[in-house]
């Protein structure tokens, strides 16, 4: 903003982008940026000639200023040198010389650099030939986490050079990704409501369209204020549905259960990342929730993380009696028969058992809308995450169990995607 409203840019000088050393500091890149501004004064002109160097840093810029100025009829010259390898711009005026010195600090690798852009453009047109949906972004994405930069800045930084580190690690998770690896696991974490969430294949990847569930599972316990409220989130998975819960509800603590132990651990991981240990208790169930166990008679066995109940018997892992003021679940949804349909991303590399549904999608729903009554307060309620086309079928199945349905919402494409129910 301030070198546009000094004047026209006449004038940019690459500094080449080996790392360079300048007043002790490390710099990945230095930019040169002269302008010249004509001032009248009195009837008489003179040309300013302003300077800046520009040093590109993570996360801010360190700007070195100079300027000259010279009378309206005095000479001058231009030139621009070479400097131990990095092009640099030397001004020549009348009885004196400025020079802005700079010391790169070369590379010994003989592979010949690649720049932020080109990595990029190379890598879309890969991952393009490889039916990667949104090939572009998803470079953009790989190398904003690889450079730990805003994925916008990188349009800043096109013109930086890559060390051969950073290619190797770039070129190895595209191949990942051209192999439709999913970019979640590439990367490690995603970002789920504010909160950075780690994710493996142990467990299914958060997704936006959950977001809003969690948001109007928010609103209501906010309602509940200035009482504690509870819940219990079933199939939780990374963790990712309890966990932004606690931290939109302070006044609230939950339980978190799951049939996979692989995923409480990683959700255990997620709690303390996020410092939620102590406001969620993690709890084992025996894999009932699929068709043909009962809910009921949980017992509670020894586990070497206190914050983890283990439950043989029921689904729920919950005890007798236990009540919360909201059920909360994204649980399997999709129809058997539609898995191998599925994006290469999903069936071949997400859990299946945090997928498979059953006949219609529908199975883990039945044993809620059956079994999970006793467990809700009367004034709770029960949010749960669906597919597209069940929401009749949901709706119906509820009804049929003495729910009453108080809303379908519908998420950001504007489809029928959570349920929310209460006791009649």
């Amino acid at each position: 903003e301030g070198i546009v409203r000094c004047g026209v840019v006449v004038g940019l000088g690459d500094l080449g982008t080996e790392p360079v050393d300048l007043t002790g500091e490390r710099t990945d890149s230095f930019l040169l940026l002269r302008l010249r501004v004509l001032h009248i004064l009195n009837g008489s002109s003179q040309a300013l000639d302003v300077f800046f160097l520009l040093a590109l840093r993570g996360d801010r810029h360190g700007i070195a200023l100079r300027e000259e100025r010279r009378g309206e009829h005095q000479s001058q010259k231009d030139e621009e040198s070479s400097f131990h390898g990095c092009e640099v711009m030397r001004r020549a005026t009348k009885g004196k010389v400025q020079k802005f010195k700079v010391v790169p600090k070369f590379s010994t690798s003989n592979t010949p650099r690649v720049t932020v852009l080109e990595v990029i453009q190379r890598s879309t047109e890969f991952l393009t030939q490889r039916g990667v949906e949104s090939p572009r972004l998803q470079i953009e994405l790989m190398l904003a986490h690889l450079l730990k930069m805003p994925r916008l800045k990188l349009y800043l930084n096109f013109q930086r050079e890559l060390s051969d580190a950073e290619v190797s690690q770039s070129r190895e998770w595209v191949k990942r990704r051209g192999a439709r690896e999913p970019l979640q696991y590439i990367l490690g974490t995603w970002s789920f409501c504010g909160l950075e969430i780690q994710c493996s294949p142990v467990a299914l990847i958060p997704r936006p369209e959950t977001e809003l569930l969690v948001e109007r599972a928010a609103q209501f316990l906010s309602t509940l204020n200035p009482q504690p409220s509870t819940f219990v989130d079933i199939g939780t998975g990374t963790g990712c549905i309890a966990l932004a819960l606690a931290a939109k509800a302070p006044n609230t603590r939950g339980v978190a259960v799951d049939v996979s132990s692989e995923a409480l651990a990683l959700a255990q991981e997620n709690a303390a990342r996020n410092q939620l240990s102590e406001r969620v208790e993690f709890r084992q169930c025996a894999p009932g929730i699929l068709p043909g166990q009962d809910f009921s008679k949980p017992s509670v066995s020894g586990s070497s993380n206190a914050s983890t109940r283990q439950d043989a018997g029921g689904t729920f892992a919950l005890a007798p009696g236990e009540q919360f003021d909201l059920i909360i679940s994204n649980p399997p949804y999709i129809p058997s028969g539609e898995i191998a349909s599925l994006q290469p991303e999903v069936r071949q590399h997400e859990p299946r058992l945090a997928l498979d549904g059953g006949a219609d999608g529908l199975d883990v729903f039945r044993r809620i809308a059956r079994e999970a009554k006793p467990f809700l307060k009367s004034h709770g309620k029960f949010m749960g995450e669906f597919s597209d086309g069940q929401a009749p079928a949901l709706k119906s199945l509820f009804e049929s169990e003495k729910w009453i349905v108080d809303e379908i919402v519908e998420d950001y494409s504007s489809r029928p995607r959570i349920l929310i129910a209460r006791l009649v």
